[in-house]
Formats: structure tokens, sequence, C-alpha cells
């Protein structure tokens, strides 16, 4: 007699071997949903580092002054603003204006989680970076913390992400 057909063991086999894959995929799928999470956090910072450079291009005699070094704490107070074509604010009001409203947008947490920045002035005259860090979920192991400035030169945060910009700023 000849058998025509599948048996109960091949069946297991195959789906056994169809749930791995299945497993496969939906691993895949949550990788890549995280990946696109992380880059559009990538995106906002960008967009953040951008945006204080040309606030800081647009007032350059508040950054030759060093209006806009900031170590990464919460601006202070509640600035006067500068945004419309009637405000008079001169480079020290501009300047706490442009920092007090671009930290706030980096701590908030839709934009960026636990986002912090600072700008520092650089041995070069002229010269500033810009860094800004956020959290972002990455696999790392505790033994490899380093300082935050030396991993974001290195690139190799845990869990925290950083973009770094320099700007030149001419007389």
């Amino acid at each position: 007699m000849v058998n025509s057909g599948f048996t109960l063991l091949e069946v297991v086999i195959t789906l056994f071997l169809l749930s791995i894959g299945f497993l496969g995929v939906a691993s895949m799928q949550s990788v890549a949903l995280q990946q696109s999470h992380n880059t559009y956090f990538r995106t906002q910072a960008d967009l953040l580092l951008r945006d204080m450079a040309e606030r800081m291009r647009n007032n350059p005699a508040g950054v030759h002054e060093g209006y806009y070094l900031h170590d990464g704490g919460p601006s202070g107070g509640d600035p006067q603003d500068c945004t419309g074509s009637n405000a008079a604010c001169d480079a020290a009001v501009l300047a706490e204006s442009d920092l007090a409203d671009w930290t706030q947008r980096i701590t908030d947490t839709r934009m960026l989680p636990e986002g912090r920045a600072r700008i520092i002035a650089l041995a070069q005259a002229g010269a500033y970076e810009i860094s800004i860090y956020w959290h972002e979920k990455q696999t790392r192991h505790e033994s490899e913390l380093v300082s935050e400035e030396e991993s974001c030169i290195r690139g190799e945060m845990l869990e925290r992400s950083c973009l770094v910009l320099l700007l030149f700023v001419g007389d």
C-alpha cells in the first residue's frame, strides 16, 4: 500500500518551521520600527542644531559676548519675547530669548526623550560646539560606559545619542 498524503509528523515539522519564520519576521519588524523612531529623534536633533546655529549667526554680537554659552542646565526665568517686528531686544536679551525657546523645545519629551544640550566655545576664535543629547534605546554593556562628551565623540553612548555641530561665527 502506497502512502499518499502527509503524516502528522510532517505537518508538525512544517508548522514549527513556519512559526520560526514568522517570529523572525516579527522581530525584524520590531527592529525596523525602533530604528524608524530613532531616525525621527535624530532628525529632530539635527533641526534643533541648525536652528540654534542660525540664531547664533543672526546675533554675532551676542555670540562674541558669550551670551549663547550653555552648560546643559535649564534656562532661567521667563525671557522677553523678541519675535515680533516691534520687539526691541539687545544682543543679550535676544540670546536669552533664543536659549529659552531652544532649551524648552529640546526638553520637550515629544521631540527628544530626556533631551539636553550644551554650547561651548572652542579654543579657536569664533568657533563653537553645539551638542544635543537624548535617550535612545541601544544595546550596550554597562562596562562600556564613559563620559557623555567622550562617548559622543566616539559615538558609543549607552542608551543615549548625540549630535554635534561645529559653528564658526565671524566678526
